[in-house]
């Protein structure tokens, strides 16, 4: 098995725009290509982020079905919006880690919410001095 984390896939017969996908697993003994997405954009923005992931990545996707045949590729866009998350996440979740879903998307909220809390800390400092 081999996993990238922001590493750039370079396509050999078309031209990939998109190619700095968040996550690539390669599975090669189950035969699987697994692409993560993550982002975390403003709530009003939660669906439309996903449909811009899954369109980005849609020639990336048709470049690693050419180049590994066989194998069985999946998109997962893990969009987190202030720690809180959609049913399409905790599915993709689940279906990557299994019955740890829950824990995984307990500790994604907690770091989500722990961020958001830090940069609430930093403009309120930034205010102060000015």
């Amino acid at each position: 098995m081999r996993a990238l984390w922001d590493v750039p896939l370079f396509a050999k017969t078309t031209e990939v725009g998109a190619n700095r996908i968040d996550v690539q697993n390669f599975d090669k003994t189950e035969r699987k290509i697994i692409l993560i997405e993550t982002s975390c954009p403003w709530i009003n923005n939660h669906a439309v982020k996903t449909d811009e992931k899954t369109k980005k990545y849609g020639p990336l996707r048709l470049e690693l079905k050419k180049k590994y045949l066989g194998y069985k590729l999946s998109q997962h866009n893990i969009i987190d919006v202030l720690g809180g998350y959609s049913e399409e996440v905790r599915r993709s979740v689940k279906s990557l880690v299994g019955e740890r879903s829950k824990l995984v998307l307990k500790k994604m909220q907690k770091a989500m919410l722990k961020s958001t809390m830090n940069i609430t800390r930093s403009m309120k400092i930034l205010d102060q001095e000015h």
